[in-house]
């Protein structure tokens, strides 16, 4: 989709990297690719998480903007809850991601539905 070793790769690979990390419940990897994440969003993923026999995060058509040290994402997010008791639920939202740019590495600076 992009050239390798180019910053929308890299932008990219960050979401990748966020993505696993919640479908693996993961929650420390996440707080390392999302430093910002809000204390109450942090709780309610860990409650969804937490309820869920499987968690899956789709992020579908993608347009990536970088200027300098910061970046856009325009996507749209599916989430997939495969709840412990109780039916799945799907949602599909479109999302803007802001990402920053520190010594050479993106994280997510913000995560908002549109």
């Amino acid at each position: 989709m992009f050239p390798p070793g180019s910053e929308e790769q890299k932008v990219m690979a960050t979401l990748q990297r966020y993505r696993v990390a919640i479908e693996q419940g993961r929650l420390a990897v996440v707080s390392e690719v999302y430093p910002a994440l809000p204390a109450e969003q942090r709780a309610r993923l860990e409650r969804e998480l937490a309820g869920a026999m499987r968690y899956q995060l789709d992020v579908t058509d993608v347009s990536v903007e970088v200027q300098g040290e910061a970046a856009s994402v325009e996507a749209n997010v599916t989430r997939t809850i495969v709840p412990r008791a109780g039916r799945p639920q799907r949602t599909r939202t479109p999302t803007t991601f802001q990402l920053k740019k520190r010594a050479d590495q993106w994280s997510i600076e913000s995560i908002t539905a549109r």
